[in-house]
């Protein structure tokens, strides 16, 4: 499946400037997929062996060199590319019984219920999204406790333009390794890259290193917990949280790419505060020189800060991004968003420096009905107290456009929001 390739202004410069047609390179990575530890743990020992990169481009001119940074590639020692985070998405039973129906018996289509956000995700160069599930490998289904669901579940979200997908989280394993395989497979098939478990612990230091436009960009990823574990070890190790494993992997990650974005799987279901473990492995990934921090698991929305480094440097961190789709049942699982941002790199003395300005949030939410059907992502901006009364969790507590923007205000800073959100009527 060819994904869709996002223009954006640095390739519209190269088209000018060097006459070149643009091409969308296939991925080439080779993740694989862990054993165990607990959720608040996270001492351990550090990897062994060489760093390597795994390395995928998402979208670059034909240009020589596959091997060095291109920041410079464009005849600027500035490079600026647009990057773009989501919440988890999940994939309940009522959502993949409304998939079937918008599709046919027999058939899964899930597209319909990011309609009325798909554009946005477009806009930006690279975006990520958490995907809590594996898929299935012989057409059975699990929703609960396990989730196991029909890969056209992926295909939607690569199809709207999600091109990094985090599959390290707490159901990573609920298919097993060869679930997980499975679902890793069809991600690179996509276009995509997969974040997920590793080889052995060797591939550990195997970078993962996506190329935006001439950017090179590092993702260090680590997960609390898995619901499932590999009893035996065979052939997978998962990133499990380790204060050694994050030390050694931002040093290699940083002299491997011009910025680093560490993807964090943690903290504490349905809590509305970061917990001090997440600010404690928040606090070391900034001082390992991590450029942003994105957050998954607590399934609902927590703050987002600039926390300073001492290189005088900052590192955003979003503690969690809450849902982006689910049927989960409360108000405040309903609500998330688009997190997006300027990355920026500047040539400095050899090294790059990395700025992150521009930064957006646009609150979404997601709509069912009160039969928990007809699915859809929407910005909470267009959302209405009429359609407040029809979703679905009004069985279940309270669902008022008062509170979802409660939840919003008091998570996401002021100068981050929109102003349909700041001066909402």
């Amino acid at each position: 499946m060819v994904r869709h390739l996002k223009i954006t202004l640095g390739k519209l410069r190269a088209l000018a400037s060097l006459m070149l047609t643009l091409t969308a390179a296939l991925l080439c990575c080779s993740c694989s997929a862990g054993v165990g530890g607990a959720y608040e743990t996270y001492e351990g020992t550090s990897g062994e062996g060489g760093v390597t990169a795994e390395e995928t481009r998402i979208a670059t001119p034909d240009i020589p060199s596959e091997s060095e940074p291109r920041r410079n590639a464009y005849s600027s020692d500035t490079q600026t590319v647009r990057i773009l985070a989501a919440g988890d998405n999940m994939c309940h039973e009522a959502v993949a019984r409304y998939a079937s129906a918008c599709a046919g018996e027999g058939e899964y289509d899930f597209t319909p219920i990011y309609d009325d956000i798909a554009d946005n995700i477009r806009l930006a160069d690279a975006s990520v999204v958490s995907f809590e599930a594996s898929i299935s490998t012989d057409g059975s289904y699990d929703y609960f406790p396990k989730y196991i669901v029909p890969g056209d579940a992926l295909d939607a979200l690569t199809g709207i333009g999600f091109d990094i997908i985090n599959l390290s989280n707490d159901h990573m394993l609920d298919g097993g390794v060869e679930g997980l395989t499975a679902t890793e497979r069809r991600i690179r098939e996509n276009g995509a890259l997969p974040l997920s478990a590793y080889s052995d612990r060797a591939d550990l230091s195997n970078i993962r290193i996506t190329d935006i436009d001439g950017v090179r960009i590092a993702l260090v990823y680590f997960v609390g917990k898995t619901n499932v574990t590999n009893s035996d070890g065979s052939g997978i190790y998962v990133p499990y949280i380790d204060v050694n494993d994050i030390q050694t992997q931002m040093e290699a990650a940083k002299s491997k790419a011009d910025a680093v974005i560490a993807v964090m799987h943690w903290g504490v279901e349905n809590e509305l505060s970061p917990s001090e473990s997440q600010r404690s492995l928040a606090s070391l990934l900034a001082s390992c020189g991590a450029n942003a921090v994105i957050g998954y698991g607590p399934h609902v929305l927590q703050s987002i800060e600039m926390l300073p480094r001492e290189d005088g440097g900052t590192t955003l961190v979003a503690y969690s991004m809450g849902n982006f789709m689910s049927g989960m049942y409360y108000a405040k699982n309903a609500v998330g968003g688009l997190l997006s941002f300027d990355l920026t790199v500047r040539s400095a003395e050899g090294r790059p420096a990395v700025e992150i300005d521009n930064i957006s949030f646009l609150p979404t939410v997601c709509h069912y009905n009160s039969q928990r059907s007809a699915f859809r992502v929407m910005p909470l901006s267009e959302y209405s107290e009429e359609l407040c009364k029809e979703h679905g969790g009004q069985k279940y507590g309270t669902f008022t456009l008062t509170e979802l923007y409660g939840y919003v205000r008091r998570a996401i800073p002021d100068e981050y929001l929109p102003d349909e959100i700041l001066y909402k009527q």
